[in-house]
C-alpha cells in the first residue's frame, strides 16, 4: 500500500502533549510513526492540549472531514489496535 495515499486516524486514551512521555502518540512516532510519515502518510492526531472537551471536538471534526461511508461515517480500510502492557 503506498503510504502517500494513506491517512491514519491516531488516538490516544490520554488527554496530554503529544510529545509527554505518557503519549500514545510520541511513543509510536521513534518505533514506527516517522517512517511512514516519511513516506507520505498523512495522519490525523489530538492536538495535544489537556483540555478534553477541545481535544474531542478538534478530533471528531477531523475524522468527519476524511472520507465517509454511506451511513456519513469515516470509512477505513484498515484498523491498527493496540494493547497495553497493562491490558488497556
Amino acid at each position: 500500500v503506498a503510504s502517500d495515499k494513506c491517512t491514519m486516524a491516531f488516538v490516544s486514551h490520554r488527554c496530554v502533549p503529544l510529545d509527554d512521555d505518557g503519549a500514545t502518540y510520541h511513543k509510536a512516532r521513534p518505533k514506527f510513526l516517522d517512517a511512514w510519515m516519511q513516506q507520505g502518510l498523512k495522519v490525523v492526531v489530538p492536538s495535544g492540549s489537556d483540555d478534553a472537551e477541545k481535544e474531542a471536538a478538534g478530533y471528531e471534526a477531523a475524522l468527519l472531514a476524511l472520507p465517509q461511508d454511506a451511513n456519513g461515517r469515516p470509512a477505513f480500510d484498515l484498523l491498527l489496535i493496540g494493547i497495553g502492557l497493562d491490558g488497556h
